[in-house]
């Protein structure tokens, strides 16, 4: 095998190991967020973080402008993450 050769198959070998690493993570999200008690502890998270409401906050952007519709937005951001990442680990179940 030529050095090019081997540099090829070690990225590939690399993204196989990162790919599986990854359908684990979702896995463990999936496990987590799935319990009785991770149902419980998602909801409480999208009620707090803005996954129900808008993240627009008039009374915030009259006092200071955008910024906080934007740190809003991030906080309903990690619900969505949380959310696709079960999303994903379901599909990839049943395909196994």
């Amino acid at each position: 095998m030529n050095p090019e050769e081997a540099v090829k198959e070690n990225e590939e070998k690399l993204k196989r190991e990162v790919l599986e690493e990854d359908k684990r993570l979702r896995q463990k999200y999936n496990v987590v967020f799935s319990s009785p008690q991770g149902k419980e502890v998602l909801e409480d998270l999208k009620d707090m973080f803005f996954f129900k409401r808008s993240t627009f906050v008039p009374s915030q952007v009259a006092e200071a402008g955008t910024t906080p519709m934007a740190y809003n937005e991030g906080q309903r951001m990690v619900i969505m993450h949380i959310e696709e990442m079960m999303r994903v680990a379901e599909e990839e179940e049943g395909e196994s």
